[in-house]
């Protein structure tokens, strides 16, 4: 390419990433001065992870008291709300802009990945998608690691594509795919199938080696401070069995409309009794669901269709004509143009990373139950296939002049 063709890419990209910014920061501004939409209604995890990180900051200590210390939630995301508390101060506002910058760098990472993926064009096209999808920011101005996760989660996407490159992104991979699981534990599954896929692939067994290097460095603090604070082993967090009881209970009916927040479909379980630990009361709810999964198989089958609905739905139940409008309509928009990339390029190349990603949550979260929330982080490469299927639909657009039924 060019330098004048490179510099005309790079200006197309900052004027994105400044459109990205300024819907981000005019959102956040609604928000905090009208009220768009009430946080204590649909982010009731936001006081988990505020108590966690009042203590974190204050006194060190990863516990929702203060006292007692937890494996419960993972630490990433109350350790982002603790520094930020620690550099900016304790008002919302500096969350809300923090996460609105990372929303900004997601929507330059889609371009990365589409540049990588496809082309320079489609990863402007798929930068211009992310940056003005609703849902891309609907997260920004509440307390919930959704937009911490999304970033780290493309950014993993985007450092893997190019992990042929060198093995210091290829140890960035790993460490930033250790990030993504402390914030949101979902993507382990695909992060260590990723690192074994590559092994085998031509030219990157080195590297896929130093990539899972990476992520069991990542990984490793968690699992050493779970160890010595319970004298168990806890890779992850102990709600592990709490999250597939709610989707697997003989009372569940896999999802709440597709809401933000999984709702009261179930009822949730009572907390561990008197001397067992919260890691081995997660293992027995586990055993629980899979003993009446075991006694009435018919019951995951007949939920899936709604776990699945639930999650990849275009907006919530009883959302507003306006909601519709903005978030289900562009939803269908990208998707739409997603299967017109798959229609002209198949699954091969880069693009099956993209698919397999996105494969891979609709797997994961048939297992549990689904809920829009949950599938934010697909939503990047959804992009990235929609950019390149809209550049697709450009050019075999008639050019003005040209009979139509000429063009082949």
């Amino acid at each position: 390419m060019s330098l004048a063709a490179k510099a005309r890419t790079g200006r197309w990209l900052l004027l994105i990433l400044a459109l990205a910014l300024g819907v981000r920061l005019a959102y956040v501004y609604a928000q905090v001065n009208h009220g768009l939409f009430a946080v204590a209604t649909f982010a009731p995890d936001s006081k988990r992870y505020m108590r966690l990180a009042k203590h974190l900051a204050e006194s060190g200590v990863f516990a929702y008291n203060g006292a007692d210390p937890t494996a419960a939630d993972v630490p990433g995301y109350p350790l982002f709300l603790a520094l930020v508390k620690a550099l900016c101060g304790p008002e919302l506002i500096w969350i809300y802009l923090s996460q609105a910058l990372l929303s900004t760098a997601t929507v330059w990472l889609v371009f990365i990945l589409g540049r990588r993926c496809f082309s320079e064009k489609a990863g402007l096209a798929a930068a211009c998608l992310a940056a003005l999808y609703p849902m891309s920011f609907a997260f920004v101005a509440i307390p919930l690691g959704e937009t911490l996760y999304v970033f780290l989660a493309t950014a993993f996407l985007a450092l893997y594509a190019h992990m042929r490159d060198s093995w210091r992104v290829a140890l960035a991979a790993g460490l930033v795919a250790g990030a993504a699981i402390l914030t949101r534990p979902v993507l382990a599954g695909f992060a260590g199938l990723a690192g074994l896929t590559a092994l085998v692939l031509p030219g990157k067994r080195g590297k896929a080696l130093v990539m899972l290097l990476g992520l069991g460095l990542a990984l490793a603090p968690w699992v050493i401070r779970n160890a010595v604070t319970f004298h168990e082993f806890i890779p992850l967090s102990t709600r592990g069995g709490f999250e597939f009881y709610l989707g697997n209970a003989p009372d569940s009916t896999g999802g709440s409309g597709g809401h933000l927040s999984w709702g009261h479909d179930v009822q949730p379980p009572p907390g561990p009794p008197p001397g067992i630990s919260d890691n081995a009361w997660s293992a027995q709810l586990s055993q629980k669901a899979l003993q009446g999964l075991a006694e009435r198989p018919e019951l995951f089958w007949s939920r899936l269709p709604a776990k699945i609905w639930n999650m990849w739905r275009p907006t919530w139940e009883g959302a507003s004509p306006r909601n519709w409008l903005l978030v289900g309509g562009f939803y269908i928009l990208i998707v739409l143009l997603a299967l017109v990339s798959l229609g002209r390029h198949g699954l091969g190349g880069r693009a099956g990373l993209l698919w397999g990603y996105w494969g891979y949550h609709v797997l994961a979260h048939a297992l549990i139950y689904g809920i829009i929330r949950y599938r934010l982080p697909v939503e990047p490469a959804i992009c990235v296939l929609a950019g390149q299927g809209l550049l697709a639909l450009l050019r075999a657009a008639p050019k003005g002049g040209e009979d139509p039924a000429a063009i082949g």
